[in-house]
């Protein structure tokens, strides 16, 4: 077994100079040489360096190969689980054994298990071990081959996507297809690749390029039984047309995707669905299809986040209909499913908002939608910024406050050109 590249993981996880870790052990020189695996250092000289890393290094059994010579497919083969089932149960029982197992990769293979770990990590939403993996990765990119390279930008996209950075997400994203070109990607990588950027491209409201890459990954998944990824693929299509104003396109994903629902038994997407086709009558104006979907979505739900979303749109309804007596009663139930969580502050300042707007108080929502825009820019969320700068201006010229109307036009024209990405007029 070769030890060196775990301490030089190790140490640079820490942000260590070499100069640092070897000061009362060893030259810098020699520590370099453990580093690159070049000698084998005494017992002694390792328990010190583990000592000051503060890690485990299981000296004792340092020269033993748990895995025999083909590490790199066993490492491949958990890529792949995890890639296609994206299980978190799996995820947890794979990171505690990829844990137990670092010293049995050499110099060859060390890059692939720390992608693999990454990409079980990602799965895992463990932020702060990404980061300190990420950072001797990201050190050595230039040492990673092709498909090391393509995994690195492909996990990087995902990173980024489920922690709302969509510019970088699409950025690695794309990186990770052009490198895929020069790469012998097996189809269930490239299709996963396509679903991902599919879906990156339509939180970043780029509809075509969602409908093409989830119509691409949905043709793989389609042909392989993965019945799961298609309906997912479906619902792409399904919002990305709805948002293209494709409505007939967009039901017709729909219903391809509760027919598999159907002939399968698969109820776990039902109540997206629902919640999806109730987004999509809203589009159409049929307000009360659209509350019948909403209710049988939320009928289905027991986890609170996908239950708030589902009471919102609901209130929103109401306040469309101008039903205030019917949207304030909503309101009430998404606090009181709420109760003391403090984890669901932008639900509670939602529903702050129309409750106020339903009492009708002027002044009270003039002082708390300044608020309400404050928080959602912090948390960097800016179309519902724009929107509520928007609600701002057209109270505040209601009330022939024109000055303070324009403030909030212009603010909400900001954050409007933030959303889609307009930094200069040719951008238009």
């Amino acid at each position: 077994m070769m030890i060196g590249h775990v301490i030089r993981s190790e140490r640079l996880k820490k942000n260590m100079k070499q100069s640092y870790l070897a000061k009362g052990i060893c030259s810098p020189s020699y520590l370099s040489k453990i580093e690159n695996n070049s000698t084998e250092p005494s017992e002694e000289i390792l328990h010190l360096i583990s000592e000051k890393l503060g890690i485990e290094l299981n000296l004792e059994n340092k020269n033993v190969d748990k895995l025999g010579r083909d590490k790199r497919h066993y490492l491949s083969e958990i890529y792949k689980e995890i890639t296609i089932q994206r299980n978190e149960s799996y995820a947890e029982q794979v990171y505690k054994e990829l844990s137990e197992l670092k010293f049995s990769f050499n110099d060859n293979d060390f890059y692939l298990y720390c992608l693999v770990n990454l990409r079980v990590l990602v799965i895992l939403k463990d932020n702060k071990t990404i980061m300190s993996l990420l950072n001797p990765l990201m050190r050595d990119k230039e040492k990673l081959n092709e498909y090391e390279s393509y995994l690195l930008a492909k996990i990087l996209g995902m990173f980024y996507f489920v922690n709302n950075n969509l510019k970088d997400s699409i950025g690695n994203f794309e990186e990770a297809l052009n490198i895929s070109k020069r790469v012998n990607l097996p189809s269930w990588d490239q299709a996963d690749l396509f679903y991902m950027y599919s879906l990156a491209s339509l939180s970043n409201q780029q509809n075509v390029k969602a409908i093409e890459y989830s119509e691409m990954s949905l043709k793989f998944f389609n042909e392989n039984f993965l019945f799961e990824r298609s309906i997912e693929s479906l619902i792409i299509q399904g919002i990305a047309y709805k948002n293209s104003l494709d409505y007939k396109a967009s039901l017709k994903s729909y219903q391809r995707a509760i027919e598999i629902v159907e002939k399968f038994n698969n109820y776990k997407f039902k109540s997206i669905i629902f919640q999806n086709l109730g987004a999509l009558y809203t589009k159409l104006e049929d307000y009360n299809l659209a509350l019948k979907y909403y209710l049988k979505s939320l009928k289905l739900k027991n986890n609170i986040d996908k239950k708030l979303i589902t009471i919102l749109s609901i209130i929103q309804i109401y306040s469309r209909l101008n039903e205030f007596h019917e949207m304030n009663m909503w309101v009430q139930k998404g606090l009181e499913e709420i109760g003391e969580n403090t984890e669901y502050e932008q639900y509670i300042i939602h529903f702050n908002v129309y409750k106020l707007l339903g009492e009708g108080d002027i002044e009270k929502i003039e002082l708390y939608l300044p608020k309400a825009i404050q928080y959602f820019e912090k948390i960097k969320d800016y179309r519902h910024t724009y929107k509520y700068c928007i609600r701002m201006a057209l109270l505040l010229q209601s009330v022939k406050k024109y000055k303070s109307a324009s403030f909030y036009f212009e603010k909400a024209f900001h954050y409007q050109n933030v959303t889609k990405e307009i930094r200069i007029w040719e951008d238009i």
